[in-house]
């Protein structure tokens, strides 16, 4: 890093800090939180890992009406290991408010025994929900075989480690009123 770099990392540092925000901003980019915090975090990933809370998390956004989350289901289960198979997750929604409504429903994995160093909780898969008010809707997320894999050095692939994945659903990475667990 030359003295230019130094100055610009100084200065986003300064003026981060005199806004308030050199902990609040969930979708900085990488190279961002990498001169910052001197690792490369990215977004909502970093805020989980360090157990920091942002003030507004990963898929936040505000609607004209409220949901309540009611129900989840798997549908189709992954199978074990195969490229290209998805696991298909019913949603129950139910838009509680008084105006016609859009939710985008998100679905997150999470390994918390995993052999494979991962993040707390990831983006597996959303869908778009939209209704009246009072109805209720059934949005069904895919979660592609992709979403669960990593990369395994030894054999050059993506590869699912066997287990169970949590997968968390809601409205944002932090807003997860749901859950269901997939085994792979």
């Amino acid at each position: 890093m030359d003295e230019s770099d130094r100055d610009g990392q100084r200065g986003r540092e300064k003026l981060l800090a005199k806004l308030g925000l050199e902990d609040k901003i969930s979708l900085l980019t990488g190279a961002d939180y990498w001169l910052l915090h001197g690792h490369p975090g990215i977004g909502y990933r970093h805020f989980d890992r360090a157990g920091r809370e942002p003030r507004y998390s990963f898929g936040h956004g505000l609607g004209f009406t409220p949901w309540e989350y009611l129900a989840a289901e798997v549908m189709t289960p992954p199978p074990a290991g195969g490229a290209g198979a998805e696991a298909v997750i019913r949603v129950q929604l139910r838009n509680a408010g008084t105006r016609h409504g859009c939710e985008t429903v998100q679905v997150y994995a999470s390994r918390p025994d995993s052999a494979v160093e991962r993040p707390v909780r990831w983006l597996a898969g959303f869908a778009k929900a939209e209704a009246p008010p009072g109805t209720e809707v059934i949005a069904d997320i895919v979660v592609p075989h992709r979403r669960l894999a990593h990369w395994d050095i030894a054999v050059g692939t993506w590869a699912i480690e066997p287990g169970d994945f949590h997968l968390h659903i809601g409205r944002s990475s932090r807003d997860v009123p749901l859950s269901v667990t997939v085994r792979c």
